[in-house]
Formats: structure tokens, C-alpha cells, sequence
């Protein structure tokens, strides 16, 4: 992630998301972490990490494992371009926790960015 966020601003938007989005993060980070077909420690672990920084709570995250597809997807569509670049920066994350990065990954990053309507900017 070649861009940095001004961490006033990071905190900003960390606090800025709803228990909604929240939810639909965590519901895409699973998706983002399981693409190679492997989710290994180090991916699960940065997974914690974001929930930790979100504040998802465990009532919250049962309440995920509830979500539709379409209905995270839609949740994610309609954030702002600011909680939109932080999830490109978790969705990076991820995919770069196990020091590998799969073309299958590289893939699915770049048709979510276009669906969500991602910033454009190097993750």
C-alpha cells in the first residue's frame, strides 16, 4: 500500500462505520481470504486485527455470518469513497498476510475494486 492514510483520518473513518458495514467488511474479508483456496494464520490474524480496529463486536460478528452476498455487496456499494479506500487498504491486507500473492487473488481484487467502485490508487 503505497499511499499513506493521515492517521486522524483513519481513526475518522474507522469510527465513521456502521454496525451494517461493519458486518459487510468482515463478511468481504472472509470472501478476499479464502480465494487461493487457503486460508492460512497469518490471513485469519490480520482478519482479527481489522475487527479489533472496527470495534466488531461478537454480536456483530453472528449477525454477519447472517448476510446474503448481495446483500453485503450492496451494503459495501453504497459506502463513501473514504470507507471505500479503507476497505481496499483491508482487503490488501489480507491478501498480503501470507507473503504471496496468487494471480487468482490479483483477479478478484481487481474485479471487486470495479464493482465496488474502489478508489483508483496502488493498494
Amino acid at each position: 500500500m503505497s499511499k499513506n492514510i493521515n492517521p486522524t483520518d483513519e481513526s475518522s473513518v474507522l469510527s465513521s462505520f456502521t454496525s451494517e458495514e461493519k458486518q459487510a467488511i468482515f463478511r468481504n474479508l472472509i470472501a478476499t481470504s479464502s480465494v487461493d483456496g487457503n486460508v492460512d494464520a497469518n490471513e485469519r490474524a490480520v482478519i482479527e486485527d481489522i475487527m479489533e480496529e472496527l470495534g466488531l463486536s461478537d454480536v456483530e460478528r453472528q449477525a454477519a455470518i447472517q448476510l446474503g452476498p448481495n446483500e453485503t455487496l450492496a451494503v459495501l456499494r453504497a459506502m463513501d469513497d473514504s470507507k471505500k479506500e479503507q476497505l481496499g487498504d483491508f482487503m490488501a491486507r489480507v491478501i498480503y498476510a501470507d507473503s504471496k500473492i496468487y494471480p487468482i487473488e490479483e483477479k478478484f481484487f481487481k474485479s471487486m475494486k470495479v464493482y465496488l467502485g474502489l478508489p483508483d490508487k496502488d493498494y
